[in-house]
Formats: structure tokens, C-alpha cells, sequence
């Protein structure tokens, strides 16, 4: 199976970054092929709208057509991010809005992207179930534009005050890996 990470976290000792790890470490096999690609560390120009990718596909800017390509063959497509004001790190809502290349080739110029599956692993600061809605809405709209069946989601909320729980955890990773 090939699966991309498309990884918002910074913080490598952080809680998201510690969830997301210990998913793959589950995922880890001679059959899956994982590709992390940390959003921090790309160097990538933003969207300015100019609808290039509705007409031909493409986008004006090249520098992302490596990363629609491994999305476009992944099998499994995991985003990962602490929530930030209810949405995703600036970093990966950037790279997000550039996936308006793939969004046009399917919905715009009807082209075949392959079906695949689509898991959320996220963190949020507070203890607020309304951010969990507003960043799955988000979500499932990217998942749907890449063609990806949302599969599910690991996610904990409140890790400005508590520590995870690590038997929670083990249980709702082994819910998603079943699904996957």
C-alpha cells in the first residue's frame, strides 16, 4: 500500500507528531510503502487564484508536481496537524489550497484520479468539540477533492492541559487500521 503523510506538525516532540508516529509504526511492513512529507520543511509558492489548473490541469507554478503525483498514486492519504484557530498550520492550509490542481482535474476536467482512503490525525490545545467539527469539515472536503474516502480520525483534544492517554490511543489506532 502507498501511503503519503502530508505532516503540518513543527513541534518533532509534540504530541501530534507523537500520534502520527505511533500510527505508522503500526502501519510499518514490507508491503507499505510510507512517504512523510513535512510541510515545514517544503519551499513551495502559494495559490493566487489564477485558475491555470481549471483550464489545463496544471498548475502555473511547478514546483508541487512531484507531491500530486505521489497523492494521485497513494493508496491511503493521511493529513496530520494540531489545530491551529480551528483549522490547519498556515504551512499545510497552504499546500491544501495548491491541491486545487487535483480538485480540477477531477470535479473541472473529469479526469480519473484514483480512488483511495483518507485518515485525520489531529491535536487541538482546548477542550472544545465545535473545533473538532469546523476541522473535520475541512477535512472531508479535502479528502473528497483528492478522492479519498474518509476512513476515520485520531485525534485528541485538550493537550494544552492533559497528557494522552496511551490506552485510548492504542484502542483508536487499531479501530483506523482495521478500516484501512
Amino acid at each position: 500500500m502507498n501511503v503519503i503523510v502530508l505532516n503540518g506538525s513543527f513541534n518533532k516532540e509534540g504530541k501530534t507528531y507523537y500520534i502520527l508516529n505511533k500510527f505508522l509504526d503500526e502501519l510499518k511492513d514490507e508491503k507499505n510503502i510510507i512517504d512523510v512529507l513535512n510541510v515545514y520543511e517544503l519551499n513551495f509558492k502559494y495559490c493566487i487564484g489564477c485558475k491555470k489548473c481549471e483550464k489545463t490541469g496544471e498548475c502555473i507554478y511547478r514546483d508541487l508536481d512531484y507531491i500530486y503525483k505521489k497523492i494521485e498514486d497513494a493508496d491511503l492519504v493521511v493529513i496530520s496537524s494540531p489545530v491551529y484557530f480551528a483549522s490547519f498550520t498556515s504551512p499545510l492550509k497552504a499546500l491544501i489550497d495548491r491541491l486545487q490542481v487535483i480538485y480540477a482535474r477531477k470535479f473541472i476536467l473529469n479526469r480519473y484520479i484514483k480512488p483511495k482512503k483518507g485518515i485525520y490525525i489531529f491535536t487541538a490545545g482546548r477542550k472544545n468539540e465545535k473545533m473538532v467539527d469546523a476541522i473535520m469539515l475541512q477535512t472531508k472536503y479535502v479528502f473528497i477533492s483528492l478522492n479519498a474516502e474518509f476512513t476515520g480520525s485520531i485525534f485528541k483534544l485538550n493537550t494544552d492541559n492533559d497528557d494522552l492517554d496511551y490506552e485510548t490511543l492504542d484502542r483508536d489506532i487499531q479501530k483506523i487500521l482495521k478500516k484501512i
